[in-house]
């Protein structure tokens, strides 16, 4: 019989309620406290086949090769599969044989897991959904919530639709200042940004403002043992035709969470 699940814990939630200051000779009222709750997550898979015909390899070698057709088709079956992975993990709602997508770990109401956070406000991420432009002031708020309470700790990582981060650099080019050498040829805007600690991703997939605050700690990948580099590469021989090779690039696991109280959302924002 083989194991669907993945329990990982939700890690530290509740206060407990055996520390005190004490005098000589006070006893302790010791209270045992279950300060986790394990949460349980499928496994999925994930796959594509690449065809590769001999006739089609000999027909593109030597002196005549245009591409490498083998290498390119390897290459645009991992694009189309990356294509299919970020899809999913933006998708609104959880799909049975598919990734858990941050919209639904990252929210409020949602279960996850199959705990409840309606129910279990403990199990509950930080969500600001108020429709206004973006600002820095609603971003700390979010950002400080990640650290409060038990087991707390601030994002790592934020990603951030098209109009969120936009709408973030244009709060950065209000303060930027010219050095020498940009005004020497007009330079504007950056490279690269960065919310205190949080490096600040932009990613195409998501709604465009969006700005999800996450922590590594709290959300991981979990393959298979069997596939230590995540992600198998097969090859079958389809014998029943003549110089057919099928590729398989395929890989099973769960993303798990831990803490949802550590991360935390801003929906519905505009350009400032």
């Amino acid at each position: 019989m083989r194991l669907r699940r993945i329990h990982s814990s939700s890690d530290l939630y509740s206060k407990g309620t055996n520390a005190k200051s004490f005098v000589k000779g006070e006893s302790f009222a010791v209270v045992d406290t279950d300060p986790v709750t394990p949460a349980q997550y499928d496994r999925v898979n994930y796959g594509t086949a690449v065809p590769v015909y001999k006739i089609d390899l000999m027909d593109n070698s030597g002196r005549a090769q245009m591409i490498n057709l083998a290498k390119v088709k390897m290459q645009q079956a991992e694009l189309d599969l990356k294509d299919l992975l970020a899809n999913d993990v933006w998708a609104t709602s959880a799909v049975a044989n598919k990734l858990l997508p941050l919209p639904v770990i990252v929210d409020a109401t949602s279960t996850v897991g199959n705990i409840n956070s309606t129910t279990e406000t403990w199990w509950r991420a930080n969500v600001d959904s108020d429709a206004e432009a973006v600002n820095t002031e609603d971003m700390v708020t979010q950002y400080n919530n990640c650290n409060k309470g038990t087991g707390g700790a601030f994002p790592t990582f934020g990603i951030a639709g098209q109009t969120f981060y936009e709408g973030y650099e244009a709060l950065g080019g209000l303060k930027l200042q010219l050095n020498d050498a940009d005004r020497a040829r007009l330079n504007l805007g950056f490279t690269g940004m960065k919310f205190k600690d949080m490096v600040l991703a932009f990613d195409s997939y998501m709604t465009a403002g969006q700005c999800y605050m996450l922590n590594e700690k709290f959300i991981v990948w979990r393959p298979v043992e069997e596939s230590a580099n995540q992600w198998i590469h097969e090859q079958e021989n389809a014998h029943d035709t003549p110089g057919l090779t099928v590729h398989l690039i395929w890989g099973r696991g769960a993303i798990t969470v831990r803490r949802r109280a550590s991360l935390a959302k801003l929906t519905g924002k505009t350009m400032p």
